[in-house]
């Protein structure tokens, strides 16, 4: 039984792990040049939480060591060495939709980006800051409408075209705030994920956004060609819990 299973013939090389996996987040994921169009997405939110792609990792993981002991010890050495940062100084921030603006909040005050979960009215308490009650993964939490508190009118569901005439759509999503156990939701109409920036890109605010923007913003950003505006996550925060009162 041994010497069958170190045969050549069932042992599977870099090569052949290569040749089957398919690399569908390359074609229709996130990291797809023409955009994401894989319906799984709809559920999974981000490849890394598909099973095709997880277990495409573990496969490639499953690879026979390399031969040569000595190109071994190089890599060891390699991996070893500290991580250079490269993006010193810059700061993440989570991108997101409402209405037909597009905001960035600092990625600290982000939780759980999720689907859509129904809301139950809360008798004397919901009001214009409060949409309700949810259940996120077992906690009932407050969902507040950043919407209102920002002033941003709702608007019908947007899907992109590209060059090739593949349709991108955009879902909504719920997203948690804050660091505390009970933390707030919010609804947004689409999540776009992560990017970074520097604080000397920073822009001010046109006089043509709304007071309730202004009040909550540092500046405006250019992120990918698009104006985004930069969000206040201290003031965000306290203007949300001050909605619910």
């Amino acid at each position: 039984m041994a010497e069958e299973e170190s045969s050549p013939e069932i042992i599977q090389t870099d090569a052949d792990a290569r040749e089957s996996i398919d690399a569908c987040w390359q074609r229709i994921g996130v990291w797809a040049t023409n955009g994401a169009t894989c319906p799984a997405l709809k559920d999974v939110i981000h490849c890394r939480n598909c099973p095709t792609y997880v277990q495409a990792g573990r496969h490639c993981l499953a690879g026979q060591p390399l031969a040569d002991d000595q190109e071994m010890q190089q890599y060891s050495e390699l991996y070893r060495k500290a991580k250079v940062q490269t993006d010193a100084g810059l700061r993440k921030v989570t991108l997101f939709r409402l209405g037909d603006e597009w905001f960035a909040l600092d990625t600290a005050m982000v939780g759980s980006i999720l689907k859509p979960q129904p809301c139950c009215w809360v008798p004397h308490r919901s009001s214009k800051g409060i949409k309700g009650i949810a259940n996120i993964d077992g906690d009932a939490l407050v969902v507040v409408s950043l919407a209102k508190l920002l002033g941003i009118a709702a608007s019908q569901p947007q899907a992109t075209e590209s060059s090739q005439g593949v349709v991108n759509k955009a879902y909504p999503r719920m997203v948690t705030l804050g660091k505390s156990d009970k933390p707030l939701v919010v609804e947004v109409d689409e999540v776009w994920g992560q990017s970074r920036y520097s604080a000397d890109k920073v822009m001010p605010l046109p006089s043509t956004v709304s007071k309730a923007v202004q009040k909550y913003s540092i500046g405006l950003l250019e992120l990918d060609g698009a104006l985004v505006g930069l969000l206040d996550a201290s003031l965000l925060l306290y203007g949300l819990e001050q909605a619910m009162k």
